[in-house]
């Protein structure tokens, strides 16, 4: 089983969730740290494949939790947030240069144990 490591600032915006969505990206993560995918999440494309996102919607927003498993024996969750958009599923450019930024540092530290 996998150990849950916490990127910078992923931490403090998860506490801010509201407690049901906080319990289900917990569930989520759960799964995640076993090995699976929850149904709740899936895998981003492109130069972003390596993130899972964890996809939470209620009455009051939809919310999102970043993770990767990529990287030795942890899952790191990358980035936290509530999507404000409301034009489609996509992600936010903002959220998505923040996950880009916060990958690179989990691969720069990866690169540096080997």
């Amino acid at each position: 089983m996998r150990k849950i490591a916490w990127m910078r600032g992923a931490t403090k915006a998860f506490t801010r969730l509201p407690a049901g969505v906080r319990e289900q990206m917990l569930e989520a993560l759960a799964v995640a740290q076993r090995g699976g995918l929850s149904d709740t999440a899936r895998p981003m494309k492109g130069d972003l494949r390596d993130i899972v996102e964890i996809r939470i919607g209620t009455a009051s927003g939809a919310y999102r939790t970043m993770y990767t498993t990529q990287f030795g024996a942890f899952l790191y969750v990358v980035h936290v947030f509530q999507k404000k958009s409301t034009h489609g599923s996509e992600t936010p450019k903002r959220e998505i240069d923040v996950i880009r930024r916060r990958l690179k540092a989990i691969r720069a530290v990866g690169a540096q144990r080997n």
